[in-house]
């Protein structure tokens, strides 16, 4: 988040009315339901795979198997969008990946995937490892990484708020 608080909300539409709180974007990055990262392949084609995801110290958090496309491309180009949806709202983040591979942060968002998602993972050696991935994750270890949102994006699903971007 940027140094003085909370993003800078702003209405999409220029309707300065019903923007959406950031707060119900948090809420949404808490949830246990399908979400999407976009990354870049560096030939320059759009990537895009579901993961699990979770909200922790004003960052996205998510994990790949150390030898998939995804982890691939973030060592060329961090820079992913990460989008989910509910009944009410489509959320899209965008930001910066960085892998993060101190073990004791590691704990702490493993705890969060088992709060947030269910899902359970050992830290080891910088990473996660597990034998409870979806078939197509991959193989073990699974590279961590952490998206703090630069910019955001909230689109009403129904007409409850005003479409709104907030910059941080």
């Amino acid at each position: 988040m940027n140094e003085h608080g909370p993003p800078c909300a702003e209405s999409m539409t220029g309707d300065r009315e019903g923007l959406a709180s950031w707060d119900t974007a948090i809420g949404l990055l808490s949830l246990p339901t399908s979400m999407w990262t976009r990354t870049v392949r560096p030939d320059g084609r759009p990537h895009v795979m579901p993961v699990l995801l979770v909200w922790l110290d004003g960052a996205v958090w998510f994990s790949t198997s150390h030898a998939s496309q995804q982890s691939s491309n973030l060592a060329s180009n961090p820079q992913t969008i990460v989008s989910v949806r509910d009944d009410r709202v489509e959320l899209v983040v965008e930001g910066t990946a960085v892998q993060v591979a101190d073990d004791s942060t590691l704990r702490r968002v493993a705890a969060c995937f088992v709060e947030q998602q269910g899902w359970e993972v050992e830290v080891r050696d910088g990473a996660f490892h597990t034998d409870d991935a979806a078939p197509s994750a991959g193989e073990p270890p699974f590279n961590v990484y952490a998206i703090r949102p630069e910019r955001a994006f909230g689109l009403p699903v129904t007409s409850d708020f005003t479409p709104t971007r907030w910059r941080f």
